[in-house]
């Protein structure tokens, strides 16, 4: 659903729902919200991987670089908040 579907709610819906993976298979998660974060061309989806990555502790501490260069250069004011937030969570 994340990489294929073509609705961005359902794709944002599908980030939040990898964000409440048990913590065995937190790191699995962590790549594909990578992706959407970085790649994804709907605000609303990058958004949501980056606060999705903010609830994925500890192993979202590999997000930080991601999440900073989102911060830096996402062209949308709503992703850079998101990933803002995510960074002080």
């Amino acid at each position: 659903v994340l990489k294929d579907d073509p609705v961005p709610g359902n794709r944002s819906t599908a980030c939040l729902a990898l964000s409440l993976v048990d913590a065995p298979r937190r790191k699995e998660v962590i790549p594909s919200l990578f992706a959407a974060l970085k790649d994804d061309k709907a605000p609303k989806v990058r958004a949501a991987a980056a606060e999705a990555l903010s609830r994925v502790r500890p192993p979202a501490a590999d997000a930080v670089p991601a999440l900073l260069a989102a911060l830096k250069g996402d062209p949308e004011g709503g992703v850079r908040a998101a990933t803002a937030k995510a960074l002080v969570v």
